[in-house]
């Protein structure tokens, strides 16, 4: 008959603790970590297979969910999740991922990350990479083509003031290419240095990790990771699929010549509209 001692579960004998056995657990792991890659585990993984049980399925409000992190929405906030603890599984892709935005080789440092960090402005960050002495990254995620305001940079670029690294930077995510950011996002704010990366860069970096790696967990993470954000790389800009219907007349510019609307387009390769503006009319090509 088991009862309880404090904080702790007993059968009455003198057993071990259980957080005795979960310390005897976690300190297993490394060498249970070591054993996953020898050759003879990859035998033994291979003939395990989903499909020889049947198709299984797992739904969360009537939505398919088929990694883990989905189990946290298709949001922001679920990709940002799933790439801090991506990071923090995958020494390969925090190597990656590091050399990319400042390039620094990662070795032993201390580092530390951290989602959704609140500061003394009553904002939070997505996430936040802080390797001392060396670099402090906040990312600012977004879902879809969106970019962040600079009013919400400048907030993250007066933390940053303060961190007294070597490389601070900002770091905007979303599913927009670094084309596209390089037309609406300054190169700094302040002092300090603001890079984009969209979500298919990091998928790529995923993808980059898990060829480099030999670590079966890490293999296992990346692999989920990967599944994960093909939702977020998949996401098309919706202003690629504008069209624009122009109306030209056939008639001449002037009376004078034979030189018509439809030429400005057809021969010269232009076009353009007149204006108003603030009562004046101008121009527009």
């Amino acid at each position: 008959m088991f009862g309880t001692h404090g904080n702790k579960l007993s059968s009455g004998r003198d057993e071990p603790a259980v957080s005795d056995a979960l310390e005897c657990a976690l300190l297993s792991e490394a060498s249970l970590a070591e054993d996953w890659n020898k050759p003879e585990e990859d035998e033994a993984w291979h003939s395990f297979q989903p499909t020889n049980y049947g198709k299984i399925r797992v739904k969360l409000s009537g939505n398919d969910i088929n990694t883990v992190f989905a189990l946290n929405g298709d949001d922001e906030n679920s990709a940002t999740f799933a790439f801090s603890w991506a990071l923090s599984k995958s020494p390969t892709l925090l190597r990656e991922t590091i050399y990319d935005l400042v390039k620094h080789d990662v070795a032993s440092e201390q580092i530390l990350i951290e989602a959704q960090k609140h500061g003394q402005d009553k904002g939070f960050t997505d996430i936040e990479v802080l390797i001392r002495n060396v670099c402090h990254i906040i990312f600012e995620a977004k879902r879809y083509w969106e970019l962040p305001s600079t009013a919400q940079l400048e907030k993250y670029a007066a933390r940053l003031e303060t961190s007294h690294v070597s490389k601070p930077l900002i770091v905007s995510l979303s599913a927009a290419s670094r084309e596209y950011s390089k037309r609406r996002l300054p190169r700094t704010i302040g002092n300090i240095p603001l890079e984009h990366r969209s979500w298919a860069d990091i998928h790529a970096l995923a993808q980059q990790a898990y060829c480099n790696t030999k670590s079966r967990e890490e293999k296992l993470w990346l692999r989920e990771f990967e599944i994960h954000f093909r939702g977020y790389v998949s996401v098309r800009n919706q202003q690629d699929n504008w069209v624009f219907v122009v109306v030209l007349s056939a008639k001449p510019i002037t009376e004078d010549r034979r030189y018509t609307w439809i030429d400005v387009v057809d021969q010269d390769n232009h076009y353009f509209h007149l204006e108003i503006i603030s009562g004046t009319t101008q121009c527009k090509f």
